[in-house]
């Protein structure tokens, strides 16, 4: 659909890539990678999700650990999913 919107307007193709900020999107990152040019890790929803804590609530904020190695492994998963399949990963958050 985006070459044809590409094609439609003139446009060279874009690069088309997703945020990866869920544990399904880190799950599945080996299988979206066929469908990106790139991978942008959304870290702070990753933590939030991955720690089931609302950064913002202060009763459970606390739990909210980016350094956690669950959070650490996740982000190395996507980035080694990524380099296998040839396309680039940036960290946003």
């Amino acid at each position: 659909m985006v070459a044809e919107l590409a094609e439609e307007l003139g446009m060279p193709m874009p690069k088309v890539g997703t945020m990866i900020e869920t544990p399904a999107a880190f799950i599945m990152a080996p299988v979206l990678a066929k469908y990106c040019d790139f991978f942008s890790i959304g870290t702070n929803d990753l933590t939030q999700y991955i720690m089931a804590a609302d950064r913002g609530n202060e009763h459970v904020s606390y739990l909210y650990q980016p350094t956690n190695p669950a959070v650490v492994k996740l982000v190395d998963m996507t980035v080694r999913a990524a380099a296998k399949a040839g396309i680039g990963c940036s960290l946003c958050g």
